[in-house]
């Protein structure tokens, strides 16, 4: 099963959709010079520079199917000009999250095969033996 890792976020006003797939992460990187998993440390933990915040929100509204002028537009107007850092703080954590995990309501494993969903049980003669 492919991840969708988008996720609906209010911002700007409305409901929006934030995806960063595999070419959104690229161009992430390349306009920040880290990769997603520091960079959603850096977010969460407070210590980000303005563009840590602003880009994986821009970004993240190109990968939801915004245009680019678009996503620039209420980039700007919404975390450049009104500087609600706290609120856009959490927005690119939580989309950097959902593209490095999946969302949390995304169905996991939900089309993987019976063998793969079965677990042994623990108790069970084969689990007990030890390794030669």
């Amino acid at each position: 099963m492919a991840r969708d890792a988008s996720v609906r976020l209010a911002f700007g006003g409305a409901e929006r959709v934030f995806r960063l797939g595999i070419g959104e992460l690229v161009e992430l990187e390349e306009s920040l010079g880290i990769g997603p998993l520091a960079l959603m440390r850096r977010v969460l933990s407070g210590d980000w520079k303005t563009a840590e915040i602003r880009e994986p929100i821009r970004i993240g509204l190109i990968g939801g199917g915004m245009t680019a002028k678009e996503a620039y537009v209420l980039a700007r107007r919404y975390v450049d000009e009104l500087a609600d850092w706290g609120s856009n703080m959490a927005i690119a954590g939580l989309v950097l999250e959902a593209a490095i995990f999946g969302p949390d309501d995304e169905p996991v494993g939900k089309d993987q095969p019976a063998a793969m969903t079965e677990t042994t049980d623990s108790t069970s003669p084969a689990c007990m033996e030890t390794a030669p």
